[in-house]
């Protein structure tokens, strides 16, 4: 084999092995994205948390997949200086929902063992301003892990919208933290001068058990509005189910 051959050859095993590359490569991405196996594959398996949190972003949170990504994030979370916070933060800065939303998810996981970094915080705020409706929407139900202040402004901010879906979210997720900042707003609804914002108010109120509105909501009990009445009644009887004594 003369030079010529040699050189001939040598370029068409390289020329081969990046046509193999590509190849494999679009083989991998297109098995990735129909079976069904890989993101569960990815999500046990994998070492690093990004690729594992993009797995779980193809996936429903009701399918099993979740459950053992969370038991699988919690593990590499107890590991010290494990970076889940960082790669959080990365997943966030990202341009797909899927893997945005899927972050936001674990955000309650990656603080059980540190403290909510700046950064994570301020992503975090950044989604809830996100043009993504259920984007804005999972960022929010997780000001119950933000600290105190930029909880409260967020979730006063939230409930002042009017939106009452972002309401609803604003109210448990301050309710679950215990934080108490919503209560008297909610109280100030119940005199408001329309019924169907006293009712509103007692459903919240009864989402939030909180046992010091319980003397404001003890005159609606026999409102002649049987909605007011309802979730007067409902709160009543879930302040009493929570008192009980437990029984063996």
């Amino acid at each position: 084999m003369d030079q010529t051959d040699r050189h001939w050859f040598r370029w068409t095993v390289i020329a081969l092995f990046l046509l193999m590359s590509l190849l494999i490569a679009a083989f991998l991405s297109f098995w990735y994205a129909v079976w069904p196996m890989t993101p569960r594959f990815v999500v046990i398996h994998s070492p690093w948390i990004i690729p594992q949190v993009r797995a779980l972003g193809k996936t429903n949170i009701q399918d099993g997949i979740w459950e053992e990504g969370k038991n699988r994030f919690r593990q590499i979370v107890q590991v010290p200086n494990s970076g889940a916070q960082s790669a959080l933060i990365s997943c966030l800065r990202t341009s797909e929902p899927n893997v945005r939303w899927a972050a936001l998810q674990l955000v309650p996981i990656a603080i059980q063992h540190d403290v909510m970094s700046p950064d994570l915080i301020s992503e975090i705020l950044r989604v809830t301003k996100d043009v993504d409706r259920g984007l804005r929407e999972a960022a929010l139900a997780k000001m119950g892990y933000l600290p105190r202040a930029q909880a409260e402004v967020l979730a006063i901010t939230a409930f002042d919208s009017g939106d009452q879906d972002v309401q609803f979210i604003a109210v448990l997720s301050m309710s679950k933290a215990g934080n108490r900042v919503l209560i008297p707003r909610l109280i100030d609804w119940l005199h408001d001068s329309q019924p169907q914002v006293r009712a509103r108010a007692l459903f919240l109120l009864y989402l939030t058990r909180d046992v010091d509105a319980m003397p404001a909501i003890l005159p609606f009990l026999y409102d002649r509005d049987p909605d007011i009445a309802l979730w007067a009644g409902k709160f009543m009887t879930a302040m009493s189910e929570s008192q009980e004594p437990s029984r063996e």
